[in-house]
């Protein structure tokens, strides 16, 4: 008898244990990145896919997935793919900011500075977006890209500078007649 209740003890423990195991599993998930800013770029798209584990998660109010624990992302744009190493401030991001469970905030920044960009005149590639559900599975996100002016914006600089270097000496010079 006591062999059957220490077997029963055994059976019931183990059914509990099991059922409490917490399954950790990667979660891969795609989005389509659009660029929103400036125009010449606008309408341009790149296409990726961020990865987290989610056994360190709740799934309850807000919660950060960085790099260092566990997020991995790809991102294509202009022909180059970019990963979370490149991201300008590797270790404290990129970051990916669940909601209730759901991926909600993407920041994830490339800079010339770090990374070399392929796409001329592209200083920067920033995703730091809400993502939207595609409808598809994935998410969307806005892109914004840093560009280097153009020589036209430093000529009218340039001209606005001279004009005002004429205006004041012509002021000074009426002002001392």
């Amino acid at each position: 008898m006591k062999r059957w209740i220490g077997i029963s003890v055994a059976c019931v423990a183990l059914v509990v244990v099991a059922g409490k195991q917490v399954q950790a599993e990667i979660i891969t998930t795609s989005f389509t990145g659009t660029v929103i800013n400036p125009l010449p770029y606008a309408g341009t798209t790149g296409i990726g896919t961020f990865s987290y584990d989610d056994a360190g998660l709740t799934g309850i109010g807000p919660e950060i997935v960085a790099a260092p624990s566990g997020l991995m992302i790809d991102f294509t744009i202009f022909g180059q793919t970019f990963t979370q190493l490149d991201d300008i401030q590797y270790n404290a991001f990129p970051q990916l900011t669940l909601l209730e469970g759901v991926p909600d905030y993407l920041d994830f920044v490339i800079d010339e500075i770090s990374t070399p960009i392929d796409e001329p005149n592209v200083l920067a590639i920033r995703v730091q977006s809400d993502l939207t559900p595609d409808g598809l599975g994935g998410y969307t996100a806005d892109v914004n890209l840093v560009i280097t002016p153009e020589p036209s914006t430093y000529a009218g600089l340039l001209g606005i500078i001279g004009v005002s270097l004429l205006a004041y000496g012509w002021r000074r010079r009426k002002q001392a007649v």
